[in-house]
């Protein structure tokens, strides 16, 4: 993985290229191995030393001057925004284009938006973010209040609500899918009524400093909001947006690292997310966590890889079997069904050009026997078999003749 900063004198030790061809039973051995090596002893005494070595890691070189010029939009002073890849949002102007946002992207191309909770004065702004962005998936993983304000409120449950440009509206509430995990469906409006449907995913049972407990709500919940949001940007969002916030993504980030070597060193982890996220990873308890469940999401990963190579060659089959089955409907139109069809056609066409070739035989030869011409070369010939114009024909010629030869009669006088 490149770093986003290219300027950085200290840059990690870039992981192996991803393997696309690599089997599940080969990601899931790695992953055997990573947990296997997790669980002694002397890992757990490794894992708290690392922590210690690169608590206060940063990039040698970073900017922070969009952050400090608009620190009104911040909600603390201590957690700085860099400038290399902070969120600009779109159709603004210079002046108005800051959000305390980064992008995270990952190896596989997964892309992460982590912000922080929203203050009164952002709710517009995220609201434009999410918007603009396009993003289907919102994860919160704060309270709104933790002793004070962690976030603001930026959605009711009850009513329409509108910031800036935008109205956000409740049109679904899920029950919940499990505890402590709530699932909202929003419908966003901008001034034009364009709509974008943003499903909220609100883990509430994660306190600021530390890690969850429970580990399966988290992992349900990450192997969710990669399904929904088809592709788009997943917003992250806790209350600072580099404690819970990293270590939610840098767990898919751990994962995609683990299933190429599961000898990969953590530190390295770390100070990529740092590079993309200042300040990430805020304890020693998440850096824990962290590498703990990096090799149980890769395998979660691993396998919604697969369900999406199945799902998307079903739907191949399905298109061809479809696109198969309207040609075939398109010739059984145009063709007759069987060969009495068939005859019935050929037989009404046939009649239809005798007809014609009745009628323009009569007028050629009638035009012809007027002008004492001979029939050209052109001029249909007539059918041995008597037709209705051979009969009209004859019968003018008998009545000339009849005409001109005197009677029996008029012979003896």
């Amino acid at each position: 993985m490149k770093s986003v900063y290219s300027d950085a004198v200290q840059t990690p030790e870039e992981p192996k290229s991803l393997a696309k061809t690599q089997s599940v039973h080969e990601i899931e051995e790695n992953c055997d191995m990573w947990t296997r090596n997790f669980l002694s002893k002397a890992r757990i005494t490794k894992i708290t030393a690392e922590y210690r070595d690169i608590k206060d890691w940063k990039p040698d070189k970073f900017s922070v001057k969009t952050c400090e010029k608009n620190a009104d939009k911040n909600r603390y002073k201590s957690t700085l925004c860099a400038d290399q890849n902070r969120v600009v949002l779109k159709d603004r102007d210079a002046s108005n284009d800051y959000i305390h946002a980064s992008w995270m992207d990952m190896p596989d191309s997964v892309r992460f938006i982590s912000t922080q909770g929203p203050i009164k004065s952002t709710i517009a702004d995220f609201w434009h973010m999410i918007f603009t962005e396009k993003c289907q998936v919102i994860v919160m993983l704060c309270n709104y209040v933790e002793d004070t304000e962690k976030c603001a409120k930026y959605f009711s449950a009850d009513s329409e609500v509108t910031h800036g440009e935008y109205r956000i509206k409740v049109v679904d509430k899920q029950s919940e899918p499990w505890s402590p995990v709530r699932w909202t469906v929003l419908r966003v409006k901008n001034k034009k009524d364009v709509k974008l449907t943003v499903h909220h995913f609100w883990y509430y049972d994660w306190h600021d400093q530390i890690a969850p407990l429970d580990p399966s709500p988290m992992i349900k919940l990450y192997k969710m909001a990669l399904q929904t949001a088809n592709g788009s940007p997943i917003v992250v969002h806790c209350s600072a947006g580099v404690g819970r916030t990293a270590t939610f993504v840098g767990i898919h980030l751990g994962a995609e690292m683990i299933k190429v070597d599961p000898t990969v060193d953590f530190q390295n982890v770390m100070k990529s997310l740092r590079q993309m996220r200042l300040g990430a990873i805020q304890s020693q308890l998440q850096y824990i966590f962290l590498q703990k469940y990096s090799g149980i999401t890769a395998k979660v990963h691993s396998k919604i890889v697969e369900e999406e190579k199945k799902k998307s060659k079903l739907s191949k089959v399905s298109k061809e079997t479809k696109e198969t089955k309207e040609v075939k409907e398109v010739k059984e139109v145009k063709e007759p069904k069987n060969q009495s069809d068939r005859k019935k056609t050929v037989s009404r066409d046939s009649s239809a050009v005798e007809k014609h070739d009745v009628l323009s035989t009569y007028a050629a030869c009638d035009s012809n026997r007027k002008e004492k011409k001979l029939p050209s070369a052109g001029t249909p010939k007539l059918s041995r078999t008597p037709s209705l114009a051979r009969i009209i024909i004859n019968k003018l010629d008998n009545k000339k003749r009849s005409k001109k030869a005197p009677s029996p009669g008029a012979a003896s006088q």
